[in-house]
């Protein structure tokens, strides 16, 4: 699967466009008010069936031992991605002119690519998937919002989200956080990871380990120390998820001290 990545693109307050949700009926757009017209209940029956999308690549991915599935998979997987991302689109943005406001941004900013950021104590549905194309049999990549704008949720409003643009403009530093067991992160996401974050000017990433500031973190609340000191604007985990009691979730990842040598565990991040 391909398309056009603008993660790390230099971002304005002009492509800053907010959604806002609030717990009413209806969602801002910029300064214009907007109905909403797919219900809670609407919203997480399609993130259910985006959900049943990605378990079947997960069981498809455990089956093969790799991430390079065959054509046909991903080609089915992402009809089927495609056909609720474009319903979800359709239902939360039923009026026109709340799309056009959308897509005409788009065109206004030229070569600078609106970060469409919902603003909300709720998480209705995964942005990133909505689908804008008219046809989700064609399966267009570029459509998904994840590869055609740089999506975002902010879920404590009342904080000064201004700061949000600024946390995500370059200079970037970056620090990748993996499992030990995702070998494919490692040997490829990582490097190429690295190959596009220096091109930017004065930017940097790096890989979490067992080295330097590092070593004497043990759990999860060391390593939240650690990052309130640190001065990274990105924080990438590529990790494990584990569900616990409350319905609390703990992130489990672990460091590769060595070549080949796997780290122990960190959980409760």
């Amino acid at each position: 699967m391909s398309g056009i990545s603008s993660a790390i693109r230099h971002q304005t307050m002009a492509s800053f466009l907010p959604i806002v949700i609030p717990k009413e009926n209806y969602y801002n757009i910029g300064w214009q008010k907007f109905n909403i017209t797919a219900t809670d209940e609407e919203l997480l029956k399609f993130t259910n069936n985006v959900l049943e999308s990605f378990w079947r690549l997960e069981k498809a991915i455990n089956q093969t031992k790799s991430i390079k599935l065959d054509a046909e998979t991903c080609q089915q997987e992402m009809r089927e991605l495609a056909k609720w991302g474009l319903a979800a689109y359709r239902r939360f943005f039923e009026e026109e002119g709340s799309r056009q406001i959308i897509e005409g941004r788009c065109k206004m900013m030229g070569s600078e690519t609106p970060a469409p950021t919902f603003i909300s104590e709720r998480v209705l549905f995964p942005w990133e998937v909505l689908y804008a194309g008219d046809n989700y049999q064609e399966a267009n990549p570029e459509m998904f919002w994840g590869l055609r704008y740089t999506p975002a949720r902010i879920l404590t409003p009342e904080k000064d989200i201004s700061r949000f643009l600024a946390d995500r403009t370059t200079p970037l530093d970056m620090m990748f956080c993996l499992h030990h067991r995702l070998r494919e992160a490692h040997q490829n996401e990582w490097l190429l990871i690295q190959k596009l974050i220096r091109t930017l000017q004065n930017s940097r990433c790096s890989l979490l380990s067992a080295v330097g500031k590092l070593t004497k973190i043990e759990n999860g609340e060391n390593l939240l120390d650690y990052f309130i000191e640190a001065n990274h604007n990105i924080l990438h985990f590529a990790c494990h998820c584990l569900s616990e009691e409350l319905d609390v979730d703990t992130l489990l990842f672990s460091l590769l001290k060595d070549e080949g040598q796997e780290g122990e565990p960190l959980e409760d991040v």
